[in-house]
């Protein structure tokens, strides 16, 4: 009968865990799930936020305008890019500088698409503050057998 006693007593004690281990693993649980949360919440909130747009647009424009290696002046900005091109739903700047004689940039061209593709003249500078921009450098042609070296900026706002 003793041994009948002494194997239950050892059941009621198997599978339990003393109050420490019971605290300290749900503190490592809860540490664990903050350390989540707060990189989860970092990744969120990155998606969430406005992405620059800028540097796609920049590549699109460019492979759309420098055809053949280089832009052609004569064609005008304007009607170089296409709608399709654009960043949709926002407003878009492109720019070409030039480095004159004296070593300063020089506005080439420059034009405003409006967040539904149409071009706007505009008369403030090539590209505002407030936009994202990228850039990089573009060949432009002014005809058959004169093309110099140029840079092109997008601006996406």
């Amino acid at each position: 009968m003793s041994g009948l006693l002494s194997s239950v007593s050892e059941s009621d004690t198997r599978g339990t865990s003393s109050p420490v281990v019971v605290l300290i693993s749900v503190a490592m649980f809860s540490l664990a799930l903050a350390l989540y949360m707060g990189y989860s919440s970092a990744i969120t909130s990155d998606m969430s936020a406005d992405r620059d747009v800028s540097e796609p647009a920049l590549q699109r424009i460019w492979d759309e305008i420098a055809n053949a290696g280089a832009y052609d002046r004569s064609v005008g900005l304007e009607n170089a890019i296409s709608t399709e091109t654009l960043p949709q739903g926002r407003t878009t700047y492109v720019a070409i500088t030039y480095t004159n004689n004296t070593g300063e940039q020089q506005l080439e061209e420059h034009v405003k698409f409006e967040s539904d593709g149409t071009a706007a003249s505009y008369s403030e500078t090539p590209i505002p503050d407030h936009a994202n921009t990228s850039s990089r450098p573009i060949s432009v042609r002014y005809g058959p057998q004169e093309v110099k070296g140029a840079r092109l900026h997008v601006g996406v706002a």
